[in-house]
């Protein structure tokens, strides 16, 4: 019934028209809903992290084994497809039906080139329990063992103690070339994304506090936010967007995105990637 099952958490100005219109007829003004919703939008409001992007080479080699081959064989694994070129969000399944990880890899990607579909998995799915279980594992103790030193963890450098799987999450991402991840931002305190296979291009753009005018929202959900607008298809230096950039990543490369910033990522290559996170 209704995308922003969390919009409470944004601010009036930041709520699209027809949402606005919706509560105006339930007795709504700014002053009521801002009052109301003080205490809860606080996690989405405000600038991001100023700290820029840092790209880190990372030999992790367990997880550079769970690759496409190793995933073309889990034919009892069943997952549900994302749509691979969505212009405002991905955080629904495009149908209830499932695949198996084996018939996306061989049928899908490797057979059809398709840019439809792509899969994400994260360990919020309680559908995915194999992969919690065995890919979930190996993605958080890998990164946190290799990171936990490593000055580019910031202000979450006091949960890198000792390991303790509950503090972090981790997500899967399997495309192939072309498919896409529209401009968005997340509000996990550290965002590690690491690649395993292909080829990724990401465009970011600093959050210097919202811009209802620039970078409208257009879908709002509990730990990101999404404008549905293309910065992909545009060069960068045609963005016109001060502090844009643009990085490549490549097999065996991970990129840290500063809390809020908003991103898009495009697969040049047929792709496995795996984030890891810690939640603010």
């Amino acid at each position: 019934l209704m995308d922003f099952y969390n919009e409470n958490e944004y601010m009036w100005k930041q709520l699209p028209k027809h949402r606005l219109e919706y509560w105006r007829e339930r007795g709504y003004d700014a002053a009521k809903w801002n009052n109301e919703s003080d205490d809860q939008h606080d996690s989405l409001e405000g600038k991001g992290d100023p700290r820029l992007p840092v790209v880190r080479t990372v030999a992790l080699k367990k997880l550079l084994k769970l690759n496409l081959d190793y995933y073309a064989t889990l034919d009892k694994t069943m997952v549900r497809l994302r749509e691979g070129q969505s212009t405002t969000d991905t955080e629904h399944p495009v149908s209830p039906d499932y695949v198996s990880l084996a018939t996306f890899v061989n049928d899908i990607i490797r057979e059809q080139h398709s840019t439809d579909y792509y899969i994400q998995a994260e360990d919020s799915d309680p559908d995915q329990l194999d992969l919690h279980r065995t890919v979930g594992d190996i993605v958080c103790k890998e990164i946190h063992q290799a990171l936990k030193q490593d000055e580019i963890v910031g202000p979450a450098a006091g949960l890198f103690g000792p390991f303790h799987k509950e503090v972090f999450s981790w997500s899967l991402w399997i495309g192939a070339k072309g498919t896409l991840t529209p401009m968005h931002f997340d509000t996990d305190l550290f965002n590690f994304l690491y690649l395993v296979e292909g080829r990724k291009r990401v465009v970011l753009v600093p959050n210097n506090g919202f811009d209802v005018d620039n970078f409208p929202l257009v879908k709002v959900y509990s730990g990101s936010a999404w404008t549905g607008m293309d910065i992909l298809s545009v060069p960068i230096e045609q963005l016109n967007i001060e502090g844009a950039m643009e990085i490549f990543l490549e097999a065996g490369q991970g990129l840290c995105i500063p809390q809020r910033w908003w991103h898009a990522v495009e697969n040049l290559e047929d792709t496995v990637a795996y984030g890891f996170r810690v939640v603010e």
